[in-house]
């Protein structure tokens, strides 16, 4: 559900990425979204499409996000 237009800009990022020549930890990418769910939606998306990839799709929470509340910063 919903992956339409988050591939329309996640497949071009992902081609951009694999056209580099990547050092390992390096951010070659960054997706900001306003709500938590939003964010979850476009990893489990990009994830799928940069399987067979050596990209890594993660996602970091602020740390006011309710999954991050048992941290202390």
């Amino acid at each position: 559900q919903g992956s339409g237009k988050t591939l329309a800009f996640g497949i071009p990022l992902l081609t951009r990425i694999l056209s580099t020549n990547p050092r390992p930890k390096k951010i070659l990418g960054l997706i900001l979204t306003p709500t938590r769910e939003l964010a979850l939606q476009i990893v489990r998306h990009l994830k799928d499409v940069a399987r067979y990839t050596d990209i890594q799709v993660r996602r970091l929470l602020h740390p006011n996000s309710p999954s991050l509340k048992f941290f202390s910063i």
